[in-house]
């Protein structure tokens, strides 16, 4: 590792005198090069240089992004995820989201421009965001996570006329918005999101629950039970399916959400 960190050093000291002389030429080399020195820092556990490095390399990839958007976005992208990866890794959720939405913004407007080799770039920012949008719920930040899912289900929505995969994830996306938006707090935030939800693919019968919550914790047990009842004829296994029900009300319980009506549905599902 010491022999390595040389020869990086050595590298960077040669494309920092070239890139002064001829920048046009060499700042792309020099980039590229902070860029490997950021995930070598990173692989030593040297966090605060491995975060200087990115950062450069963020930096002259934007500038050079500017330039020429087709030569270098797509380094600036792949920049911006692994920046956002070292972020998440040492807890800075918050920049980590601003990374990752940057990174998924360029990927997509390349999808939609019709290079579809960087779909497996696109998955893997979708992948990290989820990864974050888990690291945020684990700390009950379900404000941010209702922005991450909401980023990826734009974006999915933006990209589904391109692959029935993507409306899917867009469907899937908006689900679980309204879910995590309960969470929040934010009733109409999830109701809008359910509906979109079932706009885009009206099987997903899971999004019914999310109604009936809504309405259970707006102390409307009436309305919730007609929904809970919808819910419950369509599922092909009753019983698993009002376990899963009673399930959704633990974890509202444990995120400290809860209503004096929650126990008449505990008691109705126990019949």
């Amino acid at each position: 590792m010491r022999e390595a960190e040389k020869m990086y050093g050595r590298s960077l000291e040669i494309f920092e005198r070239l890139a002064k002389s001829n920048p046009a030429q060499f700042e792309p080399d020099l980039a590229i090069t902070v860029f490997n020195l950021g995930n070598f820092f990173l692989e030593v556990q040297k966090m605060p240089e491995a975060e200087k490095m990115y950062q450069r390399s963020m930096e002259i990839f934007e500038r050079l992004s500017k330039q020429n958007p087709a030569q270098f976005e797509p380094a600036l992208a792949i920049t911006l995820n692994n920046f956002g990866k070292f972020q998440q890794t040492n807890n800075a959720f918050s920049k980590a989201q601003d990374l990752y939405s940057r990174a998924l913004s360029i990927r997509k407007n390349q999808m939609l421009n019709g290079q579809s080799h960087f779909r497996e770039a696109l998955d893997l920012v979708y992948g990290n965001m989820a990864s974050l949008r888990n690291s945020f719920e684990k700390i009950k930040n379900y404000d941010a996570v209702v922005a991450i899912q909401l980023d990826r289900a734009i974006c999915m929505d933006s990209l589904s006329t391109l692959d029935v995969v993507f409306l899917k994830r867009a469907a899937n996306d908006y689900g679980s918005i309204s879910w995590y938006a309960i969470l929040a707090r934010k009733y109409s935030e999830a109701k809008a999101a359910g509906e979109k939800a079932l706009s885009i693919d009206p099987s997903q019968n899971w999004v019914h629950c999310n109604f009936g919550h809504i309405y259970l914790l707006q102390h409307k047990w009436s309305k919730a039970k007609i929904i809970y009842k919808k819910f419950l004829s369509v599922e092909k296994d009753p019983v698993a399916a009002k376990s899963a029900i009673v399930k959704d009300f633990d974890y509202l319980e444990a995120a400290g959400i809860t209503c004096p009506e929650m126990a008449k549905a505990r008691a109705w599902l126990r019949n």
